[in-house]
C-alpha cells in the first residue's frame, strides 16, 4: 500500500511546468532587458548622429557656434542638453568657403549595472559629420 503512494508521488509531475519556469524566467528576463537596453542605446545613437549632420549642414552655410549649438539641442529633445558635448572646427571666424567644417558631438549614456556588470557604467557616443563649406 505504501509502495504504490510512493510511485505515484514520484511520477506526478503537477509541479513541473512551474519549477521549469522558474527555472528559464531570469534568462527571459535578462534578454528582455538587455534588448531594451540595446535598443536605448542604438537610439541614442542615431539621434546624435542625425543631430551631427543636421548641424554640420547648417555650418556649412555659415552659421555660428551658438546657432549650430541650437541645432544640436533642438533635434535632441529628449536628450540631456547640459550632456551634450559639441564641437566644431574650425572655429566660426576661421571658416572660408570650400573648406571642411566638422561638427562632432557626444553624449554619455549609462547602462544597466545590473545586467551589464562586466561593462563600464557609462559609454560616451560620438557622431562627427565632415562638410564643405558653401
Amino acid at each position: 500500500m505504501v509502495r504504490n503512494g510512493f510511485h505515484t508521488l514520484i511520477r506526478s509531475e503537477k509541479g513541473q511546468a512551474l519549477v521549469e519556469f522558474a527555472l528559464v524566467i531570469p534568462l527571459f528576463l535578462l534578454l528582455l532587458f538587455g534588448v531594451f537596453d540595446f535598443g536605448r542605446i542604438m537610439w541614442n545613437e542615431l539621434t546624435i548622429s542625425a543631430a551631427s549632420r543636421d548641424a554640420a549642414r547648417y555650418a556649412s552655410l555659415g552659421a555660428t557656434d551658438t546657432q549650430i549649438d541650437a541645432v544640436v539641442v533642438s533635434d535632441c529633445p529628449f536628450l540631456i542638453p547640459s550632456q551634450l558635448a559639441i564641437t566644431v572646427s574650425p572655429a566660426s571666424g576661421e571658416r572660408i568657403p570650400g573648406n571642411p567644417v566638422t561638427v562632432t558631438v557626444s553624449y554619455p549614456v549609462a547602462i544597466d549595472p545590473f545586467l551589464f556588470t562586466f561593462l563600464p557604467a557609462k559609454i560616451n557616443l560620438t557622431a562627427q559629420t565632415t562638410m564643405r563649406m558653401e
